[in-house]
């Protein structure tokens, strides 16, 4: 299982190696951009960040807390956010910069 982590961030890493000229989006345009999923959860923002950051292996993670109080966890690669996750009481929203970011099935498990 633990191969399967590291093939998912190399193959998303390659693959943003590959893009070539195209950048990465800010962390602004990220947070910009519609949500890949937006699921309902009853635990606390606190206990789901901390499963998203335990669970996921999309890369590197850190968190802060946003001004308006929703706990914000996003997953790097060599200075580049793959995914990011806004969560609020009740509601988690999923960002990724690329479509084929695996990351459902470890987020639904976090709820």
């Amino acid at each position: 299982m633990a191969c399967r982590s590291c093939l998912s961030v190399t193959l998303v890493s390659a693959l943003l190696a590959t893009a070539g000229c195209r950048t990465p989006p800010s962390i602004a345009e990220f947070q910009q951009r519609a949500p890949r999923g937006i699921y309902k959860t009853t635990k606390a923002p606190e206990a789901v960040a901390q499963c998203l950051i335990e669970n996921h292996k999309l890369g590197t993670p850190s968190s802060y807390k946003r001004d308006d109080g929703a706990t914000v966890v996003q997953f790097s690669v060599d200075g580049d956010t793959l995914a990011t996750f806004v969560i609020t009481p009740g509601v988690v929203e999923v960002r990724t910069a690329l479509k084929i970011t695996p990351f459902r099935k470890r987020t639904e498990a976090c709820l």
